[in-house]
């Protein structure tokens, strides 16, 4: 076989990697989680703030956010740790957003690029 048609095969090969693996790789760079214990939260695709519970404490977890206009905002999974996750999606673009739980805290804020 000719360098050539290795060099061919090898791109195809790269190629083909790329675009069964780059929308799995975009989805994991989009959705950065932040955590407090179980609960988390995390911005998707389409500017949502979404807040999942998971925790059975009697705590209903919380997404706290600044936007870019400078306002901040909050979210509830107000069905404790069933399933299904609050979301909220907010008139400005989400800059900065962490999980919170009342009288326990909150996690560390994620900064989105």
């Amino acid at each position: 076989m000719n360098t050539w048609k290795r060099v061919t095969i090898f791109l195809v090969i790269v190629a083909c990697s790329l675009l069964l693996v780059g929308p799995a790789l975009a989805h994991q760079i989009q959705h950065a989680h932040t955590h407090h214990g179980e609960d988390f939260s995390f911005i998707d695709g389409r500017n949502t703030a979404v807040i999942c519970d998971k925790e059975r404490d009697f705590r209903d977890a919380y997404i706290d956010f600044e936007k870019a206009n400078g306002e901040s905002g909050y979210k509830y999974d107000t069905n404790g740790a069933s399933s299904g996750c609050g979301r909220l999606t907010p008139d400005s673009f989400i800059i900065a957003y962490r999980t919170c739980e009342p009288n326990a805290g909150c996690g560390k804020y994620h900064y989105r690029q």
